[in-house]
């Protein structure tokens, strides 16, 4: 699941991609560009890791990267840990853009009250699907469970990824003879991508049922040395001393 989280919004950048230039051109081009590079930079990171400390070791970490760090020493955990928080911003930031564009899209096709589709008279910015989708995110990160909204996070990515491979197929029908460069997609990849997302949800599902929610490794999570409790998917941890959080890149770093 570590996989599917780490590369966790591309699918939504296509909400601003009606933002740029010629987009049946240049988006294609960014997003393959972007995937390629995002797996570039895991692969190296995930070597050098690997090279630095033994795998059993970062196989039993809850923070596979702070121990590289440790390992190598020159870069105090502190400064780690404040690099972990401003990606931790930053990907928070951008999941907001790409939210508010989706509930506006949405009311625009009339799937959402109409409200949301009010926009700046000068920058045309949808103001009113960021500040709803704005107070929607402070309300669950203010009222819910770290460990139900990461169990949640991790079948809703399932849910989309699914929903978006399936879309790309029923797209397929329309007529784009009329626009000669339309990007189409091999009919494989989006099949393997629908089997693959429901292989891994009952894969899932078979395990949290096996483990069970109160047992070792089940969905309310399993207790670590240092009194913390890790989340479904290793997604965060609390620990007596601060929050461990994922960061896609990154790894698990405390707060």
């Amino acid at each position: 699941m570590l996989a599917y989280y780490s590369f966790v919004g591309f699918e939504t950048s296509v909400n601003v991609a009606e933002e740029t230039r010629d987009p049946r051109r240049s988006y294609p081009r960014a997003l393959f560009g972007a995937l390629i590079t995002a797996g570039a930079v895991y692969a190296l990171v995930g070597a050098a890791a690997a090279a630095a400390v033994p795998t059993d070791r970062l196989v039993s970490s809850s923070g596979p990267l702070l121990e590289v760090v440790r390992e190598a020493g020159g870069v105090p955990t502190e400064l780690f840990g404040a690099v972990a928080l401003v990606a931790v911003a930053n990907g928070a930031l951008l999941t907001g853009i790409m939210s508010s564009r989706l509930a506006y899209g949405m009311a625009r096709d009339r799937l959402l009250p109409g409200f949301l589709t009010k926009v700046l008279p000068g920058r045309r910015t949808p103001w009113a699907a960021i500040a709803a989708t704005t107070a929607l995110s402070l309300l669950l990160a203010l009222t819910g469970d770290v460990a139900t909204l990461a169990s949640t996070l991790v079948l809703l990515l399932l849910v989309v990824f699914f929903m978006v491979n399936t879309a790309t197929l029923v797209l397929r029908r329309r007529d784009t003879t009329a626009r000669p460069d339309h990007f189409r997609a091999p009919t494989a990849v989006p099949l393997l991508g629908a089997a693959s997302c429901v292989a891994h949800g009952d894969a899932d599902r078979g395990r949290g049922v096996a483990e069970g929610p109160d047992r070792p490794g089940g969905r309310r999570g399993r207790r670590r040395r240092g009194g913390g409790t890790a989340a479904a998917g290793g997604v965060t941890e609390r620990e007596g001393r601060g929050a461990l959080i994922l960061t896609p890149g990154l790894g698990l770093s405390r707060t």
